[in-house]
């Protein structure tokens, strides 16, 4: 393979460059995926809540 002028200690540099990217990239992605999942949770906590008050007020109210 012909040398393009390219030495080793650029390929390795180039490499960690990218490394560093990829790592950063994961970072974000797992702190967006954390996000999406604290809001879907968060959304759905208050669904089940309403119809639990729901559930207790329509029991309340047979009662009274």
């Amino acid at each position: 393979m012909a040398n393009k002028g390219i030495s080793l200690s650029e390929i390795e540099r180039k490499e960690a460059e990218l490394e560093q990217v990829i790592q950063e990239y994961y970072r974000y992605d797992m702190a967006s995926l954390k996000a999406e999942i604290n809001n879907i949770l968060s959304v759905e906590t208050e669904k089940l809540e309403r119809d639990r008050r729901a559930k207790a007020q329509e029991i309340e109210d047979k009662f009274n």
